[in-house]
């Protein structure tokens, strides 16, 4: 359940997004958002050590976890539209995977990967995987 401050205030933009006008929103569980369908709806949660997991598509779509580092652990692919960077001193790791998982993976050029059977960092260019380094 979602408790919301005294003196706050929340409104749906015109895309549906929720905006808290002032205040905050707490919830003692799930905060679970849903769309014109009951069944259709996407949650946020906190747990352990304050780790929060977004997950997508109700109970059985896809969980993004954030750390209370500052990690992301995300399923799938993840894409920008600019540039991505960090503030803090650490790693960009690439995705870790077997010369038979590669080989499964549906490529464009410019995927990058780290290929744990021949210990190279590999790109997708001009059709096929090449060693970059």
């Amino acid at each position: 359940s979602a408790i919301v401050s005294p003196n706050s205030s929340l409104t749906f933009d015109s895309d549906g997004q929720v905006v808290v006008n002032s205040g905050y929103v707490t919830s003692t569980g799930d905060l679970d958002f849903y769309t014109n369908s009951a069944t259709e709806y996407s949650e946020i949660w906190l747990h352990d050590a304050g780790n929060v997991d977004i997950r997508t598509d109700g109970d059985t779509g896809p969980v993004w976890t954030f750390d209370n580092t500052g990690n992301l652990s995300a399923p799938g692919n993840i894409s920008a539209n600019g540039s991505i960077s960090s503030t803090g001193i650490g790693t960009f790791r690439l995705p870790n995977v077997t010369t038979t998982e590669r080989n499964s993976i549906s490529a464009s050029n410019g995927d990058l990967i780290y290929n744990t059977t021949d210990n190279k960092i590999q790109g997708y260019e001009n059709g096929a995987w090449v060693n970059l380094v």
